[in-house]
């Protein structure tokens, strides 16, 4: 939902797109949404989805976001360019997205505009 600071409605962002929003960050004209379960949202200025990584994966996993092995809750694994459960997001000045995701042992990935690689640790 966007508000003024007057506290008018004005609209709403990612009505039908969105399911779990957990964070967001805004890189000039772009807003960046992270989503609890498993994807990454990217806005325009008019509020039009120009990028999206990842979808939903309580459909695909039923210990979504950490693993339950005999009673146990153990960090579930991880691959390259592919998200968990991304809830923190921040843009820096020079435009790299830095994203954390919230699961046992945690989670950082940063998207670098300048080559395009994604580095994870």
């Amino acid at each position: 939902m966007a508000m003024s600071l007057e506290g008018r409605y004005l609209g709403t962002i990612g009505q039908g797109i969105l399911s779990s929003p957990s964070g967001f960050a805004v890189d000039g004209n772009r807003l960046w949404v992270t989503e609890l379960h498993g994807s990454l949202a990217i806005f325009d200025a008019d509020d039009q989805v120009i990028g999206r990584i990842g979808g939903d994966l309580r459909r695909r996993s039923p210990d979504w976001p950490n693993i339950r092995r005999r009673g146990a809750i153990t960090r579930p694994k991880t691959a390259p360019g592919r998200f968990r459960s991304p809830d923190g997001i921040a843009v820096t000045s020079e435009g790299t997205v830095v994203i954390t995701e919230w699961q046992a042992g945690g989670r950082v990935t940063q998207l670098v505009p300048a080559s395009g690689k994604r580095r994870s640790t």
